[in-house]
């Protein structure tokens, strides 16, 4: 597996740019950054990294694939009366990701799904991460620079990441709220969660 994804296809590597997406959808337009790793130098090594970690980012509680999969969930979940729901946004997810933190997260969550039959080592799955993160560089109206903080949204294992360390994180804190939901998902940073409390 790993000569395959990182052998096949190669070809040049080009310094990935800095561009924006408009969310057209806010009261305020605002544009949504990324930067492409498509054809970037850690293009390859990010997919590999990638096909590691989705299996256990898939096997989250709260996860949801997609727009199809979320309606399959609510129309076969029995709803009771008079729920309370709650949808949240993270704000930003990617660059607040703390760099260390996500890898040091995402590798204990490795090591919990894959148990004795590890891929790969660990540190190596570490080094690649603090690689393709660390190097994450790009070119800006002519001008090169280096992301340092977070994650970078257009490397291939940034949702994987994101995920991991997002399922991490809302486990403490429903671990530590007295009221429990009835149902918590959550498609990446987008969260939809259903409380059975009373309304006050």
């Amino acid at each position: 597996m790993t000569n395959k994804c990182l052998t096949i296809g190669l070809k040049q590597s080009r310094v990935p740019e800095f561009s924006t997406l408009t969310k057209f959808h806010k009261k305020t337009p605002a544009g949504k950054p990324i930067v492409s790793g498509s054809s970037g130098p850690t293009e390859y090594m990010s997919s590999f990294v990638d096909s590691l970690l989705q299996p256990v980012a898939i096997k989250q509680e709260s996860y949801i694939k997609d727009t199809t999969d979320f309606i399959n969930f609510i129309e076969n979940t029995q709803i009771p009366d008079n729920v309370v729901l709650a949808t949240l946004d993270v704000s930003s997810l990617y660059t607040n990701i703390p760099q260390e933190e996500g890898i040091d997260v995402v590798c204990r969550y490795y090591e919990d799904h894959y148990e004795h039959k590890l891929p790969i080592p660990t540190s190596d799955l570490r080094e690649l991460m603090r690689l393709i993160l660390e190097e994450n560089s790009f070119k800006f109206n002519g001008k090169h620079f280096a992301q340092t903080l977070g994650i970078a949204m257009g490397t291939k294992m940034a949702v994987a990441i994101s995920v991991i360390f997002m399922s991490d994180l809302e486990k403490q804190l429903l671990a530590a709220s007295p009221p429990k939901p009835f149902v918590w998902k959550r498609f990446i940073d987008d969260i939809f969660s259903l409380w059975n409390i009373p309304m006050e």
